[in-house]
C-alpha cells in the first residue's frame, strides 16, 4: 500500500495528512528516473510539487503524481463535483 510505504515516507503509519502538502523527496523522484530508459522519448517525472495557492489539485498540475480520479481520456467525469461536494459535507 502507497499509504503506508516506508519507501516513500518518513513515518507511514503516523496520521499526518499534512504530508500531502510536501513535495515529494528528491532521492525517491532521482530513484525512480533512474529506472527509466534513456532511449524513451517521455519526459522526466519532476515528482509532486503541491501548489497551495489552489484548493484542488489535479493531475496535470501534480505532474500525475496525484490521480485520484484517473487521467486522461478515462478520467472520471464526476471528479470536481465530488471534490466539491466533500468540501461542502464536511463544512456542513
Amino acid at each position: 500500500n502507497m499509504h503506508r510505504s516506508p519507501l516513500l515516507w518518513d513515518k507511514p503509519e503516523e496520521f499526518d495528512p499534512d504530508r500531502w502538502r510536501r513535495p515529494t523527496p528528491q532521492h525517491i523522484v532521482d530513484a525512480y528516473n533512474a529506472g527509466r530508459d534513456e532511449d524513451d522519448a517521455a519526459p522526466k517525472w519532476k515528482g509532486y510539487q503541491p501548489d497551495n495557492s489552489v484548493l484542488y489539485p489535479n493531475e496535470i498540475m501534480a505532474d500525475y503524481a496525484f490521480v485520484p480520479f484517473g487521467a486522461g481520456p478515462r478520467k472520471c467525469l464526476g471528479d470536481q463535483f465530488a471534490l466539491m461536494e466533500s468540501v461542502v459535507m464536511l463544512c456542513v
